[in-house]
């Protein structure tokens, strides 16, 4: 993107950042925070980018957070600082889920695997009759239940003081939910995307809001 006519205006990076779950070992969160400075380090060195991007960094299931429950704070600042002093103001290190004004347009980025964890709870089967995707009955159910995560408190906590920022009314222009299947469907003008998690592959996609065109 160094090269390119028109340097894109965000890069977001979505967690998991490890292969490996990490807890509260010194050694791991050392070596995450060493693959931080790293990758700061790395940003910095593309001027163009420095100068028109915005880098936001979304923390994922099985990165350090102090509890399980929706919604996740940022990376704890002692593994991102490095990564801060490096990129300045052009960093963004936001929570999960994180929501996103881009010009008129609202994003809304989701880590969790929201569609495994939803079958595996399922009490019905889904009519196959209209549609056999189940990402489509999991993104009719979020729409119809204007939440990120309409599951039972028992299986997924959430801090009811922040509940507020789970919600999807009104719903916005894209919905990103970053799962463990690589799916795609478009309802009700939002669009609605899932992919693969970093410890599975890496992938990425490129977003164009002002004609809705993802590659």
């Amino acid at each position: 993107f160094n090269e390119v006519e028109t340097v894109p205006s965000l890069f977001i990076f979505i967690g998991n950042f490890t292969s490996r779950y990490v807890g509260l070992e010194g050694g791991k969160i050392s070596e995450l925070k060493a693959h931080f400075k790293a990758l700061g380090e790395l940003i910095a060195s593309f001027p163009r980018l420095m100068e028109s991007a915005k880098f936001i960094f979304v923390p994922g299931p099985s990165d350090p957070s102090p509890s399980q429950a929706f919604p996740r704070p940022p990376l704890p600042a002692c593994l991102t600082s490095s990564l801060s002093d490096s990129l300045g103001e052009s960093a963004i290190i936001a929570t999960n889920p994180c929501r996103i004004r881009f010009f008129t347009q609202e994003i809304v980025i989701f880590r969790e695997d929201l569609q495994q964890r939803m079958q595996r709870l399922t009490c019905l089967t889904p009519d196959t009759q209209e549609t056999k995707s189940f990402f489509q009955h999991v993104a009719v159910t979020v729409l119809g239940q204007g939440h990120l995560c309409p599951l039972p408190i028992t299986v997924q906590p959430v801090y009811w003081e922040f509940d507020h920022a789970m919600r999807l009314y009104s719903a916005p222009h894209v919905v990103r939910p970053i799962t463990a299947q690589l799916l795609y469907g478009e309802f009700d003008h939002a669009m609605r995307l899932d992919s693969a998690p970093c410890v599975v592959r890496l992938m990425d996609y490129m977003l164009r809001p002002s004609p809705s065109v993802t590659r």
